[in-house]
């Protein structure tokens, strides 16, 4: 006897000694609890006992999820005449035991347990019990979550104003983990000017001397979380340039000979003469503007760039673009809202120091013809062999000028590339005729008047396996010797498979007698079965049928 770690008592080679009444006595923080009296008797028929019976389960696995480094038990028990014997397999191949790297034993009479669980033990696993009149599989699905872990963390860094940052943060886990974002503690909620990028990463546009603080990346699955922290120092303009200062510490000015108020020729420049001239949006769109400017009057020295300052009218975070040696005079500010205005501003670097600005010019983007976002919170699953259900929630409502006026369900299978639609005014749909155990990729796009909006996310669902539909094809039969007789295959077509191919069940008879004859199942990766034992001179009817989750074909 032995007591599986779910509790369950496992009786093997049962005599009659065995019989009688067993209860489960449960026990713990001073209290205990028993069970339901179960009776088990013990059939001394010989003549039933003798005669043949397939492999039936007593004790079936269970799909489980379980946690990396964990300790998972899948039961199994049969019983059959004569005695099966278990395999497990995994993925349709064979578990080998005596691999001294593996973490599967046997306990029991054949239920597998595994320790220290990796992400790579996850899968399907089917028990298969055996005996010369049949063979049967158990199929359980186990899934292996991952505790989140950094593979960047965000690094502390400084910045200037008016520029833009990223803060890195790139996390793994399984199931995916959901990532945050806090900063001095307290959540950040995405907008213009916060952005969450790449990922999981945080931009922040147009930097303020109030953007200065801790931020946190903060992940989490059921697994467990995990989070870093990174300080951004945001500093002035005024800081950077006494930083310059305090490196390259200006010339001395000469001195003014006795007799004279100043040198000779030095003239001041008026402040606005040093500014760029004629700014002007040379090109305008929804999203984008096209800056265009002549240079200062009287620059005091040469120029080697520009920068360009714009904000929206009505904010005070300022962004900042540079122009390139190749356009001096011209700059493209991407990145814009429809249908806003925009405050921008030009000054001139000379003598690696920006000079005087330009006075403000007010630029407004043009109107964007407004059609719906994307839908959200889209989701899929099999229904059947050959039908997946879709269903999502409407484009977020800021997203959404005018009504929607229904919307479109796009799939198709993974790796081709003809897609189909299906027109809907509902929030889902059920798509019909698919293709078993076939990956299919669906998005959803919403319409309006102005026509289709934007797609959502697309996401990948798989249909459900089903058994076999064809059979194993190129069979051949080759004497191996008097007594022996080699079976060769190939699977069935892919069309017909249905499922990932678990096993191969080879079943044969002396042709003249009745009966189902004697069976053996391979593993699921074999493509030669030898068949021992046979009579001399004699004809044999070999039958060869492909096995999966969902039974034999």
């Amino acid at each position: 006897m032995i007591i599986l770690p779910s509790g369950s008592l496992e009786i093997e080679s049962v005599q009659v000694s065995d019989r009688g009444n067993y209860r489960c006595n449960v026990s713990g923080h001073g209290q205990h609890r028993l069970s339901d009296r179960a009776i088990l008797q013990v059939d001394q028929d010989l003549e039933s006992a003798a005669s043949l019976m397939a492999p039936t389960f007593i004790a079936k696995p269970r799909s489980t999820v379980a946690t990396e480094g964990s300790t998972v038990t899948l039961e199994c028990a049969a019983n059959g005449t004569p005695n099966p014997w278990l395999v497990w397999l995994k993925d349709g191949v064979p578990i080998d035991l005596a691999d001294l790297d593996t973490n599967c034993i046997l306990l029991g009479t054949g239920s597998l347990q595994m320790r220290d669980v990796e992400e790579d033990d996850a899968g399907n696993y089917q028990c298969r019990a055996e005996n010369r009149e049949d063979s049967v599989d158990a199929t359980a699905t186990l899934q292996v979550h991952v505790a989140p872990r950094f593979l960047k963390r965000p690094r502390n860094k400084i910045a200037k104003e008016k520029e833009d940052v990223e803060l890195e943060c790139s996390v793994y886990a399984r199931p995916d983990a959901k990532v945050s974002w806090l900063k001095n503690g307290d959540h950040i909620k995405q907008n213009e000017y916060l952005q969450v990028v790449n990922g999981n990463n945080l931009r922040i546009l147009g930097l303020m001397a109030q953007d200065t603080g801790i931020f946190q990346c903060v992940a989490s699955n059921p697994a467990g979380n995990i989070q870093a922290a990174a300080h951004l120092t945001v500093v002035s303009s005024e800081y950077e340039m006494q930083m310059n200062l305090s490196k390259n510490p200006p010339m001395k000015r000469p001195s003014i000979p006795p007799g004279l108020s100043a040198l000779e020729g030095e003239v001041e420049v008026p402040q606005q003469e040093t500014a760029p001239r004629d700014v002007e949006a040379a090109i305008v769109g929804a999203r984008f503007v096209t800056m265009r400017w002549r240079p200062p009057p009287q620059p005091q020295g040469n120029i080697s760039s520009y920068s360009v300052f714009y904000r929206e009218e009505g904010s005070f975070r300022e962004r900042i673009v540079n122009t390139s040696r190749s356009r001096l005079e011209e700059v493209n500010i991407q990145g814009l809202q429809p249908d806003r205005t925009y405050v921008v501003r030009v000054g001139a670097y000379m003598n690696h120091s920006l000079g005087a600005t330009s006075m403000p010019v007010l630029v407004r983007t043009k109107a964007e013809v407004h059609v719906p976002g994307p839908p959200r919170h889209v989701m899929a699953r099999p229904l059947s062999p050959t039908a997946i259900r879709v269903n999502w929630q409407p484009p977020a409502p800021d997203t959404i000028t005018t009504p929607v006026h229904g919307y479109s369900l796009y799939y198709l299978e993974a790796e081709a590339s003809e897609e189909f639609h299906r027109n809907t005014t509902e929030l889902g749909y059920t798509l019909e005729n698919l293709n078993k155990f076939q990956e299919y990729n669906v998005w959803v796009v919403a319409h309006n008047e102005n026509g289709a909006g934007m797609a959502s996310e697309e996401i990948t669902v798989r249909t459900f396996s089903d058994v076999p539909s064809k059979a194993p094809e190129n069979i051949t039969l080759e004497a191996a010797s008097s007594s022996m007789v080699y079976v060769r295959w190939e699977p069935p077509p892919k069309d017909g498979q249905n499922g990932v191919i678990t096993g191969y069940k080879v079943r044969y008879r002396k042709k003249d007698l009745r009966g189902r004859g004697d069976t053996h199942t391979t593993a699921g990766n074999q493509r030669a079965f030898l068949i021992q034992n046979l009579e001399k001179k004699s004809m044999y009817q070999v039958r060869l049928f492909a096995v999966n989750v969902n039974g034999t074909g």
